[in-house]
């Protein structure tokens, strides 16, 4: 007899991406963290050259809302840091920048 299957909730679904978005910034030499609760954003982030992001992660590009942008923005100037946002595209990851 099969067992049934779990239904993933979209919480699980989003958490899984942030993991997928941490461990693809570190094999790229980023330290990285995530946040639990993720507000005002996801992941933080240092290159090896030592610039700071902030990156909010969204399984579905348009899922960023404009008042997650103005927030990022703002974050971005307030502390210098770079703003990315991460997103899956037929299965893989996507960074753009947030200005």
């Amino acid at each position: 007899m099969l067992a049934a299957r779990r239904r993933v909730s979209p919480y699980e679904k989003g958490r899984r991406f942030e993991y997928r978005v941490l461990r693809d910034l570190r094999r790229r030499g980023f330290l990285a963290w995530r946040f639990p609760g993720s507000k005002p954003f996801d992941i933080f982030a240092v290159d090896r050259a030592g610039r700071a992001y902030i990156i909010e992660c969204k399984l579905n590009r348009g899922d960023f809302t404009e008042e997650e942008r103005e927030q990022l923005v703002a974050l971005r100037f307030t502390h210098n840091v770079r703003a990315l946002l991460a997103w899956s595209e037929g299965g893989r990851i996507r960074y753009e920048e947030v200005a």
